[in-house]
């Protein structure tokens, strides 16, 4: 996911009043926060290593300098080859077929990585190698998500436009990161905050909506502040100016049913036996935890497919030495309605969150007395009030 995708905080910071309602001061605790936000922004995301503040330092002037020695080392584009899947083991409707080692070996295609990413790469290798050891050890699961294991799946390589690294962990284990993981984590000069979901990105609008009306609190937090009720609901992990998203996977429970979110991929939602038990994908190298149906898993978040996009190479503007983030983005879009193939949210016409559940996955749905025995999902060692953040909120001011 890109940094404007993300709203960077501290729990310390922006969780406004100690008490868990609202009051008369919420608006005035919102915009203390959305300013104390907007300055812990600035500051994160100027906190760039030297390798990434490469379109800074190659160019004069307006930044398009081609001839600078520095323009030409940084923004010189290698060759990768990367592994070529079959049309089938990358489309976007059943049968979702999961790659063996075999399908890895058929083809390969080339791609190319500017200068500087190869450099960089080395730092966010470096973060998920630790972050990924230290879950490991204190024996929280997690896995690969989003572009990482999308990268991982079609080329078992970092993708060259990606601009993160993605995990994603079960919600009741963040106690645990926060407590154990973080100050083992900053010894290596890794930061790991608790964050949120902005709003007004139609990624996060369905589960944030969610989060405010019904699910448990996570954090000290409420609807009415800078963090929209959904503080903890997301975690990010910095290197030297590299980020690593901790997407945090947590249950939706509605109409006597229970599936997953974490995000991700809008209103589409995951069930249990999409996730686990875990598989396992190689990235970079490096083997690491894989949703058990990765392909399905991956086709709910990209609803186009898995494949390279014809048009990738078109992307890159040599003049700038970047890839377009609109172009990139464009090619993941949130499902916002009802599917054939994958549960969703739905909202009713008053506004009213459901499930909508195509029929062929009937039996993939977890029951609100069972699911917490189910998998570590159900894990809820997190929760600090069983109360969602809207708690006492007119209902139509929590969409």
């Amino acid at each position: 996911m890109s940094n404007d995708d993300m709203s960077l905080g501290l729990n310390s910071s922006l969780s406004g009043r100690s008490s868990l309602g609202p009051s008369e001061g919420d608006a005035k605790n919102f915009s203390a926060a959305q300013s104390q936000r907007d300055k812990l922004v600035a500051s994160m995301t100027s906190n760039i290593s030297n390798n990434a503040t490469f379109v800074s330092s190659f160019a004069d002037g307006d930044g398009r300098d081609e001839q600078n020695p520095a323009h030409k080392a940084f923004c010189a584009l290698k060759s990768r080859q990367y592994p070529s899947l079959t049309p089938q083991l990358l489309s976007a409707t059943p049968p979702f077929t999961d790659p063996v080692a075999r399908d890895y070996k058929q083809s390969r295609k080339n791609y190319v990585m500017r200068e500087v990413d190869t450099m960089v790469l080395k730092d966010r290798l470096f973060a998920l190698k630790k972050i990924s050891g230290l879950l490991k050890q204190h024996k929280i699961p997690y896995w690969l998500e989003a572009g990482t294991l999308l990268g991982a799946y079609r080329h078992r390589a970092f993708i060259p436009w990606d601009d993160d690294i993605d995990l994603t962990m079960p919600i009741g284990f963040q106690s645990k990161l926060l407590a154990v993981v973080k100050p083992a984590a900053a010894k290596f000069g890794i930061v790991i905050h608790q964050l949120w979901f902005p709003p007004g990105n139609p990624y996060y609008s369905a589960v944030g909506t969610y989060i405010r009306r019904y699910a448990p609190r996570v954090a000290n937090t409420v609807a009415g502040n800078a963090t929209y009720g959904t503080l903890g609901y997301f975690c990010q992990a910095w290197y030297k100016g590299t980020k690593l998203d901790l997407w945090q996977a947590f249950p939706v429970i509605l109409d006597n049913q229970v599936l997953y979110a974490n995000g991700v991929s809008g209103s589409t939602l995951f069930s249990r036996r999409d996730v686990f038990p875990l598989g396992q994908v190689v990235f970079e190298g490096r083997k690491y935890p894989a949703p058990a149906r990765a392909h399905r898993y991956l086709a709910g978040i990209y609803k186009t497919g898995l494949a390279t996009p014809a048009m990738w190479r078109s992307w890159y503007d040599p003049h700038t030495c970047t890839w377009n983030p609109v172009k990139v983005e464009s090619q993941k879009q949130p499902r916002s309605e009802a599917s054939k193939y994958f549960s969703t949210m739905v909202y009713d016409n008053v506004g009213d969150p459901h499930l909508d559940v195509p029929q062929s996955l009937i039996g993939e749905v977890d029951s609100p007395q069972t699911f917490s025995k189910m998998s570590p999902l159900g894990n809820k060692d997190s929760v600090i009030s069983p109360l969602p953040s809207g708690h006492g909120y007119p209902p139509q001011s929590l969409r």
